[in-house]
């Protein structure tokens, strides 16, 4: 058993479903070792601060998730591959029926600001 299933299955309380949504999360969906690696980092990083709030997968709301991504800091970028990798882990959980709403849906992304022009002489 995978160190991920494990903290899944013990913060959802669902522990079949959740380590099938993990599975098909992390090595069904996404073959590019590069993106299962990043998006697996920021699952458990999510998780570990909801742990620490004493919150379970079930409870979370957008309202703590939004909460979660002001309080990474860093580039909009960072913000928006956190957002990405949790909207897709949700989505999955949903279907496994761990969590009832993917509390990642409604939470907009951060935009990031590009000037773009000529350079002042």
């Amino acid at each position: 058993m995978r160190t991920g299933d494990i903290a899944v299955a013990g913060r959802a309380g669902r522990g079949g479903a959740a380590r099938f949504a993990w599975d098909e999360f992390f090595y069904a969906e996404h073959h590019n070792p590069h993106t299962q690696k990043a998006y697996m980092r920021v699952v458990k990083r999510f998780l570990t601060w909801a742990e620490g709030q004493g919150v379970e997968l079930p409870a979370i709301t957008p309202g703590m998730l939004g909460q979660y991504l002001v309080g990474l800091g860093g580039s909009p970028a960072k913000r928006n591959l956190h957002l990405s990798a949790l909207r897709g882990f949700f989505d999955r959980l949903v279907q496994q029926h761990v969590v009832v709403l993917n509390p990642a849906a409604s939470v907009r992304g951060v935009k990031d600001k590009t000037i773009e022009g000529k350079t002042p002489a």
